[in-house]
């Protein structure tokens, strides 16, 4: 198949590119980037007006098939991921499909060939089931295609055996993805702790929680020198303690979401169950933070935090709520706009959080730039047309946002996955 998409303004972070030209893919494989390609017998995509970037690498989603299929499912995913500009994505584990043994690898992987839209590759659980005792088997889950290692949202609680991990990970020249809570201090708390905690009658989340696991980390990359990648994180003093580890020179690697950065614990008054997420909604110095760590290259991505439930999830008392907010389709929009307005950061270094870094922090060699010989995974954005967020139009199964109502610039309008479109104008294609 020969595919060209004419006229758009490529913004390519790999090699710094920021101007107007066309992309011919054929079978697959960006085979030419120059002005005035010959469009005779191929299919044109007409990006007049509208950006070109790299396919989105979005490393932090979940998918709850084949456990509870009223979650999300690799179809609805892959359709909520096209949808949303993303062409390739990393599936952490989860109490719905561990991904803790080859089975389970394989099974996702699997699924995907014949369901998906796009590139969905593993990350493989630390230990068995989460419980904290077990490791897996790294090597063979790697052979599998797993990409990377971590437990999610159930950190390892023993130094000792994190240090195992990371020692062993090492070895299999994989990134181990830490989750920054240390689950005594967080307990069972739903939200920020602070004086809106306790106003609301909420049990509470305190910053120190996140900021002692990131200490330890720190600590043990540097005593191991493995590739350690937090995520995400949330609070000031993470931020700053990452910022001083690379300072350093200690292998660490972090990202956050667009809630972090957008929104903070006041969007919980009211009790609204969509604002629920773990780690939770900070404070306005926390948000700040954050901020500017995408500004100064503290933080190297952005990922969405994907975490898709039904109404039987959310529609209940706050504190019985389940964590996770609907985020794939929202996470291109959210960053563009709120980064890239009003000259707060370079159009190149905004996509570069959403495509080239992600891909080189996790070792994904096929992804995150658009240069001739390169996997065909290109977004179209619509950087100028403003739109509201409609959970009610997402094509994940999940409709739980904070966002409902934003309005933003930066929409997906085209989405190319491995050279062929898969989301056009709002319409999934095949």
């Amino acid at each position: 198949m020969r595919l060209l998409i004419k006229n758009g303004r490529l913004l390519d972070p790999a090699s710094g590119f920021d101007g107007a030209t066309d992309i011919l893919i054929e079978d697959g494989i960006i085979a030419a980037i120059k002005k005035g390609i010959d469009s005779a017998g191929t299919e044109v995509i007409d990006a007049d007006g509208k950006w070109v970037i790299p396919g989105v690498v979005d490393i932090h989603v979940h998918i709850s098939e084949p456990t509870r299929y009223d979650r999300e499912t690799v179809r609805s995913f892959g359709e909520a991921a096209a949808a949303g500009g993303v062409t390739t994505a990393l599936c952490r584990p989860s109490e719905d499909i561990y991904l803790d043994d080859v089975a389970d690898i394989e099974f996702l992987l699997s699924r995907n060939k014949k369901a998906g839209k796009i590139t969905l590759k593993p990350v493989a659980a630390l230990t068995r089931k989460f419980h904290g005792e077990n490791l897996t088997e790294f090597g063979d889950l790697a052979d599998a295609g797993a990409v990377a290692l971590g437990d999610d949202r159930n950190p390892v609680q023993s130094s000792r055996l994190m240090r195992y991990a990371m020692e062993y990970a090492r070895d299999h020249e994989m990134p181990v993805i830490t989750f920054p809570q240390d689950p005594d201090l967080a307990a069972d708390g739903s939200m920020n702790e602070g004086a809106l905690s306790t106003l609301l009658g909420l049990r509470g989340i305190p910053y120190s929680a996140e900021d002692v696991i990131v200490v330890r980390d720190i600590i043990l990359a540097r005593m191991t020198n493995a590739r350690v990648h937090i995520s995400p994180v949330t609070t000031a003093g993470s931020v700053d303690l990452v910022r001083r580890a690379k300072a350093d020179g200690i292998p660490i690697t972090c990202d956050t979401a667009p809630h972090y950065f957008l929104l903070t614990e006041k969007a919980v008054e009211g009790y609204d169950t969509n604002a629920k997420v773990n780690p939770p909604l900070r404070r306005e110095r926390d948000m700040a933070a954050v901020r500017q760590g995408l500004a100064d290259g503290t933080i190297d991505a952005v990922a969405s935090a994907h975490r898709p439930l039904s109404t039987v999830d959310k529609d209940v008392e706050f504190a019985a709520a389940r964590f996770g907010m609907s985020a794939v389709e929202t996470l291109l929009p959210l960053t563009l706009e709120s980064l890239c307005s009003n000259g707060k950061m370079e159009p190149l270094d905004v996509v570069a959080l959403l495509t080239t870094k992600p891909a080189a922090v996790m070792g994904i060699e096929e992804a995150g730039a658009v240069k001739v010989g390169a996997q065909g995974d290109v977004t179209v954005v619509d950087a100028e047309n403003e739109r509201s967020i409609n959970p009610a139009d997402f094509r994940s199964k999940g409709k739980n946002t904070a966002f409902e109502g934003t309005t933003a610039k930066g929409f997906a309008w085209a989405t190319i996955s491995r050279g062929l479109p898969v989301m056009i104008d709002g319409e999934i294609v095949g």
